[in-house]
């Protein structure tokens, strides 16, 4: 140790230059990762007298600093360059989710993102983000050179580094023994994003262990819709329908009158994100549970079980290339009969094909609950819909991955449990390989970068027109809709505002923090030829016209299926028959199952 101190009293002055600008600028990154977090729950603590963990909190910041300093002075280069590099990678991860999303990644988040991955989601995000990615990327290796670096006097030796691991453990431990805190925005990302990942895992394997309780009714079931369908659409603004007030032309054939659809006008939606709005539709949780820190969504009674109990075939159609998301767990998949998905193809066909899926299992005998989940509108929205389909323009060229056509039938695959719920290949289908996704990803990384505001709406408003006006033409064609009822909203709503002062373009959904009220407006639709139900359903969309909200969506199709309306109201909840709420709002935030992690956000 005395030798180490004698080492640094006799470092020249562009020695101690270079070791004073290294720990500045590592002060400067830990500040820029974390510094708004620590401060805002300082004086969160302080004022709330939460002292300890007032304390908590700055034994975590000092900790984290002190690691990350002296991680970069280890005498070994490989074990410098190592630390070094998980820490940029990190840091650029969390930067880029900062930038997108307002906030910073943890656990919550990390499992929702897991949630939604997938081939396309990865090359969406390439090709949307992509200044926003090299930029990052572009800072991040600035700064990796600059640690490279390190004077050989002020190198740490080998005994000296073992602090090094003691202080990650205590990291570690801190944030295992403070779960009610959101500890990740009070270390670098050198620390949080390593242990959140398994954490993350971790949390997907519990939730997938956890075993809903069964529906307890004794009473009977009348009146019960032959068919019932929820059809969850993505990322479609409420006020983007022509019907509701949107521009002219993008809802030609629902504002002809011809689908006879029961509008409900803009109802706000559960979240502003797809995972937690999803899991929340099918699970029917109150607002007043959330945050939901106990889980209850994954363990009370969900529609399934509900349609189960009262007679119905469950069937659930997945327009998105890959299953397991949105917190759809394989426990869950087991209570339903038939389950459809994997449709591959262009990516504007998708929604189409399980159309297809849909007209066909309508036309069966039998009493069916069916939950159809489509693409929908999903950035980028150029993607959304054929290159040829171009009401609004100007627009930009999307991606459509993979040019083929789309024949009568083709992509419909039934997943049966025996195989695992893998989608399966119908033979002679075309499928894309890892080279050319790169081909894609190579040709197209400029194609979603907008040059103009006008050009991102027109595009929005093409998908809009392509995938849910189009669809429905598509759809209702030939249905009989006497003995059937089609409930159809979106997972979320979407601000599709041309610039963002700060650079880029706003993520238009997802805000961790100040979203924008469109993030939670959706369409809220139904159509049924069923006199009875349509005549009640008309009445309350006349009372309740742009004020109904999510919520209200499972208690009605619970009362579809015949439960009696009295224990309906006790123990399920209120319908869309019911009063409008005198409050609405949705939930944002980075996680629905933390009390720190949701906020609401009031909608006039």
């Amino acid at each position: 140790m005395k030798e180490y101190w004698k080492r640094l009293k006799s470092l020249n002055n562009f020695e101690i230059t270079i070791i004073g600008l290294q720990v500045i600028l590592l002060l400067a990154i830990f500040v820029a990762d974390v510094g708004g977090g620590i401060v805002e729950n300082m004086v969160r603590r302080t004022f709330d007298g939460q002292y300890w963990k007032l304390a908590a909190v700055m034994v975590f910041s000092g900790v984290s600093f002190l690691s990350i300093l002296l991680a970069s002075m280890v005498n070994s280069l490989t074990v410098r360059l190592v630390v070094i590099f998980f820490f940029l990678v990190t840091f650029l991860v969390n930067r880029v989710t900062y930038q997108l999303t307002g906030g910073y990644l943890d656990v919550e988040f990390i499992s929702s993102l897991l949630e939604t991955t997938g081939r396309n989601t990865l090359l969406m995000f390439l090709n949307e983000y992509f200044s926003v990615l090299t930029t990052a990327v572009g800072l991040a290796f600035i700064i990796m050179l600059f640690f490279v670096y390190t004077p050989h006097k002020a190198k740490i030796p080998t005994l000296l580094s073992l602090p090094i691991p003691i202080l990650m453990f205590s990291i570690y431990v801190l944030y295992m023994v403070m779960p009610g805190m959101n500890v990740a925005k009070f270390s670098s990302s050198l620390f949080s994003l390593p242990y959140q990942f398994p954490m993350a895992v971790k949390m997907r394997n519990m939730i997938g262990r956890l075993e809903r309780i069964p529906l307890q009714y004794n009473g009977r079931f009348g009146g019960q819709m032959e068919k019932i369908v929820l059809l969850i659409d993505e990322s479609v603004a409420g006020s983007s329908l022509t019907i509701n007030g949107g521009p002219d032309g993008v809802t030609p054939y629902l504002s002809s009158g011809a689908a006879q659809q029961i509008n409900f006008g803009l109802a706000t939606s559960y979240t502003n994100r797809s995972a937690p709005s999803k899991l929340l539709l099918r699970s029917g949780l109150s607002i007043g549970s959330i945050p939901d820190t106990t889980y209850t969504a994954f363990t009370k009674p969900n529609l399934w079980q509900f349609a189960k109990k009262a007679g119905y075939r469950t069937v659930f159609i997945d327009a998105w290339p890959t299953l397991f998301q949105d917190f759809v767990t394989a426990k869950e998949l087991t209570l339903v009969d038939e389950v459809y998905g994997g449709y591959e193809g262009v990516r504007a066909y998708s929604d189409f094909l399980a159309a297809e899926s849909l007209k066909k299992i309508l036309a069966r005998d039998g009493k069916f609950f069916i939950i159809v989940l489509k693409e929908g509108v999903h950035w980028p929205y150029a993607n959304a819909y054929p290159r040829d389909w171009r009401n609004f323009s100007p627009v930009v060229k999307g991606v459509n991955f993979i040019k083929m056509p789309v024949r009568k039938g083709q992509g419909e695959k039934f997943i049966s449990k025996t195989q695992g719920l893998r989608p399966l290949l119908e033979k002679g289908e075309e499928s894309s390989t890892l080279k050319e996704l790169y081909k894609i990803v190579r040709n197209n990384s400029d194609n979603n970068r907008y040059d103009s505001g006008s050009q991102r709406v027109n595009a929005y408003l093409n998908a809009v027109n392509w995938s849910v006006d189009h669809f429905f033409r598509f759809l209702l064609e030939g249905l009989d809709m006497r003995r059937t009822i089609i409930i159809h909203t979106s997972d979320h709503g979407q601000y599709v505002n041309p610039k963002n002062p700060k650079g880029g373009f706003y993520r238009g959904h997802g805000s961790i923090e100040n979203p924008k009220a469109a993030e939670g407006i959706v369409p809220l639709l139904l159509f049924t030829e069923q006199p009875v139900w349509r005549k009640k359903l008309e009445r309350a969309a006349e009372k309740s016209f742009n004020k109904m909200t999510h919520d209200r969506i499972f208690p009605t199709i619970t009362r579809l299926m015949g439960y009696e309306p009295a224990w309906v109201k006790v123990n399920v909840g209120e319908t869309l028959l019911d009063p409008a709420p005198a409050e609405r709002f949705f939930f944002y935030g980075p996680s629905i199952f933390r009390d720190d992690g949701v906020k609401k956000m009031v909608v006039e």
